[in-house]
């Protein structure tokens, strides 16, 4: 029998998607008290940052909710997501920032005890044209799942 195991404990998740909030750090906390109310035990988001992410993770250690930590990745199709257009196939530069700034958040964050797993890129697939695109973006979404295992081997990708 197969058991998810954290914190050396088996455990179901029972979560929601959280966007974030425009009403500071103490809706965040309410926000968050509010989700574990309704039986939640974990929340994913989109992307990482410097400034929200922090936040987040702290106030979700202090109510008690795991965290599923996106990790960010352009889409391919201008007006996607408010991200421009994005070349998977041609964007070596491109492709090798988006890389190092998985690399730098996943270094930042890996120790904090909200965190649950990692979820790499969000609907990209779904957001680009071509088939040689997808090909290209499943190839470099194998390496990014790669390069996290091997700085964080304790989470999930």
């Amino acid at each position: 029998d197969f058991a998810l195991m954290v914190d050396g404990r088996p455990f179901f998740v029972k979560g929601v998607t959280y966007a974030g909030t425009k009403g500071g750090d103490d809706q965040l906390e309410r926000d968050l008290r509010e989700i574990k109310s309704l039986g939640a035990n974990t929340i994913r988001n989109w992307g990482c940052d410097d400034v929200e992410t922090p936040k987040l993770l702290a106030a979700a250690e202090k109510v008690g909710l795991k965290v599923m930590l996106g990790l960010w990745l352009r889409h391919g199709r201008p007006g996607a997501e408010d991200d421009d257009s994005f070349d998977w196939v041609n964007d070596a530069a491109g492709r090798e920032k988006q890389m190092a700034d998985t690399i730098r958040y996943v270094e930042t964050f890996k120790n904090s005890p909200a965190l649950f797993c990692w979820g790499a890129g969000n609907e990209v697939i779904l957001n680009i044209a071509t088939e040689e695109e997808k090909v290209a973006y499943a190839k470099f979404l194998e390496q990014v799942v790669r390069e996290v295992k091997k700085r964080d081997p304790h989470h999930p990708v």
